[in-house]
Order: structure tokens, then C-alpha cells, then sequence
């Protein structure tokens, strides 16, 4: 029996990882922010996106992507499942203001994303919320 061969390093979950740090990159570099990523990653912060002049504002992101975010529940909001310590995180007192981004992506894998010559198209949008000051869960 033949084992097919794929030349894929990145399985779906590290693809929607890519994407979306590929998304909230390319709207900060439109605002004119430089962003970088914290290492290592030890409260659950994947992006950290700083503005200049007088402010230097500095904002972390937990990013994450999901085909399966669903329709909005009533009072306009969307459920996102996270890991207990991920929440605890993203909901305890800073000094820097943290959020949560969900990347919303089509259910087929091959409608993520389209390149052609008059540009490069990801498809869907990304939701946010800061947790700060929630209750425990």
C-alpha cells in the first residue's frame, strides 16, 4: 500500500496561527504600529503591537482562529472556548491593556485565502474583547 507524501510542515491549527498573526500584523502596519512578539510566551500574550510619538502605547493580543465560531448570541457577542489559564490571563489587572482577537475563517480550508495578481485576499474578519476585570469562569 503507498503512503501518499506531503511536503506540508504545518498542519491547519498552525495555519490559522499564521494567519492570524498575519492579519493583526498587516492592520497594525497600516496604522503606521511596529509590532513584535514576546518570547518567550509564558502568560499567554502571542503579538504585542506599540505606537510612537509621545504615547508609546503598547497593547498585548492572545490571538486565536476558528472555522467554528458560530452565529452571534443574543446581546451581540460571540463564544470563544479558552483553556482556564489563557482566561485567568487575559482577565487579571495590567498595566499594558490586553485582548483577545478570534480570526473568523471559512469552514473549507481552501477559501482562507486567495492570491491572484490584483492581490492577496484572507477571507472573514477577526472579533476582540478585553477580559479584564471578568469574572472567574
Amino acid at each position: 500500500m503507498a503512503v501518499p507524501v506531503s511536503d506540508q510542515l504545518l498542519s491547519d491549527q498552525d495555519v490559522e496561527e499564521q494567519l492570524s498573526l498575519a492579519y493583526v500584523r498587516a492592520i497594525a502596519a497600516m496604522a503606521g504600529y511596529s509590532t513584535c512578539r514576546p518570547e518567550p510566551d509564558r502568560d499567554g500574550i502571542d503579538l504585542q503591537v506599540r505606537s510612537g510619538g509621545q504615547a508609546y502605547a503598547t497593547a498585548d493580543f492572545q490571538l486565536k482562529a476558528t472555522t467554528r465560531l458560530g452565529k452571534i448570541h443574543p446581546g451581540g457577542c460571540y463564544r470563544y472556548p479558552l483553556t482556564k489559564s489563557t482566561y485567568d490571563h487575559l482577565r487579571a489587572p495590567s498595566l499594558v491593556p490586553r485582548y483577545l482577537v478570534v480570526l473568523d475563517l471559512p469552514e473549507e480550508r481552501s477559501e482562507w485565502i486567495s492570491l491572484t495578481a490584483e492581490g492577496l485576499l484572507l477571507r472573514r474578519q477577526t472579533y476582540w474583547v478585553s477580559l479584564e476585570g471578568q469574572g472567574a469562569s
